[in-house]
């Protein structure tokens, strides 16, 4: 357990201008009006290593509940420790370990109120450009999944998921679409990238496919492309092993609520389990944030 709580990212923020004080309280009373069911949020790995780091994490909960929010909590993988990227980072297999490792402190802190956990938010996001000679990174972020979910199971979580971006139906863009949604759901890596994987990788598949309750679903920026047809290239190439979705995404740009509403509401008529939509937020618990 850390005693520093240092970030790989604080150099970044010691940057001038680039974060603010957020208003949590703010936030909460607005979503309370709104009358939202639920709150996603994202912890810092970093202030979570720390021996008092789940202090903050714990308040948040309770503030949560007691807006009739449930709390939806995931470890941030993007936010390393020092000495976590000191060490190698992503590209080394420990990390995957030591990632699930403080899944399971957090969730023994918080599971008895926080019974619905993300495993690993959107690790395609996180994985090099340059994949196709870095496979292991790919695979250790599943490796964190699969270990996050026993963790997750072993404190007594009964609600856990992953959350996964793509694109546009017809996109076939193997990074981004079946490279991390084929080992969860089929328990095998695309054929287009097994001649590029560690040759040790295969046997972690088993990890990799631990049952989830459900799979989160967000596009990724860039394409074009309607929210149903991205849930529809889902059901297509997975429908028979398909968990309920979750879908998740951010407001930016796509006509507000009334567009994501309109997606659930087609994906339902074509008999998707559509398990819940969340309007992603920029944003983690804490005193900082990136200023826009």
């Amino acid at each position: 357990m850390s005693t520093s709580g240092s970030s790989h990212e604080d150099p970044f923020g010691m940057l001038w201008g680039m974060v603010a004080s957020g208003d949590t309280a703010a936030d909460l009373a607005l979503a309370g009006e709104l009358g939202l069911g639920a709150c996603r949020f994202t912890m810092s790995w970093p202030q979570v290593s720390l021996a008092d780091g789940l202090d903050t994490y714990d308040r948040f909960v309770d503030e949560l509940l007691a807006a009739g929010l449930r709390p939806v909590p995931t470890l941030g993988p993007w936010d390393l420790p020092g000495d976590v990227a000191e060490e190698g980072g992503w590209s080394a297999r420990d990390t995957a370990e030591r990632y699930a490792d403080q899944v399971g402190h957090a969730a023994r802190r918080l599971g008895d109120r926080a019974g619905s956990w993300i495993t690993v938010d959107g690790p395609a996001l996180g994985a090099p450009w340059s994949w196709s000679e870095n496979m292991s990174v790919a695979h250790h972020l599943l490796v964190a999944h699969g270990l996050a979910v026993r963790a997750l199971r072993a404190a007594g979580v009964t609600d856990v998921g992953i959350v996964d971006v793509r694109g546009p139906v017809g996109s076939d863009d193997v990074v981004l679409d079946r490279l991390f949604a084929d080992p969860v759901l089929l328990g095998s890596y695309p054929e287009e990238v097994t001649d590029r994987l560690p040759a040790w990788a295969l046997a972690d598949l088993g990890t990799v496919s631990e049952p989830v309750d459900w799979y989160g679903v967000g596009r990724r920026p860039g394409p074009a492309g309607s929210l149903t047809g991205l849930v529809a290239g889902l059901v297509e190439r997975y429908g028979h092993v398909l968990p309920p979705v979750v879908g998740t995404e951010d407001l930016a740009g796509e006509g507000g609520l009334a567009v994501h509403r309109r997606a659930v509401e087609e994906a339902l008529a074509t008999g998707v389990k559509v398990r819940a939509w969340y309007v992603r937020g920029p944003w983690r618990v804490g005193e900082r944030r990136r200023v826009p």
